[in-house]
């Protein structure tokens, strides 16, 4: 049964498609500088955040993604950037 995360991951991916069509809309209508910039920002961001979501998303599929730490079992990425 999928967690209230992997159901949060799902919409932070459908989400990041919708980012994507509304900056490909915006750019292809956008008449001035300021606004291309922006959806240009819009895109970048989307797909930052795409790659965060699929790295998750990966990492909840692979049942050796967890690494116990504590009591508390951590992903991989949250342990190795509680590192730095």
């Amino acid at each position: 049964m999928p967690s209230i995360s992997d159901h949060n991951i799902k919409a932070a991916l459908k989400l990041v498609g919708e980012m994507k069509s509304l900056a490909d809309k915006g750019q292809d209508e956008s008449g001035d500088y300021g606004c291309a910039m922006l959806y240009g920002v819009i895109r970048d961001c989307a797909y930052k955040i795409g790659a965060y979501a699929e790295r998750e998303q990966s990492i909840h599929r692979d049942p050796g993604g967890l690494r116990m730490r504590g009591r508390e079992a951590k992903p991989a990425s949250v342990t190795e950037r509680e590192s730095r």
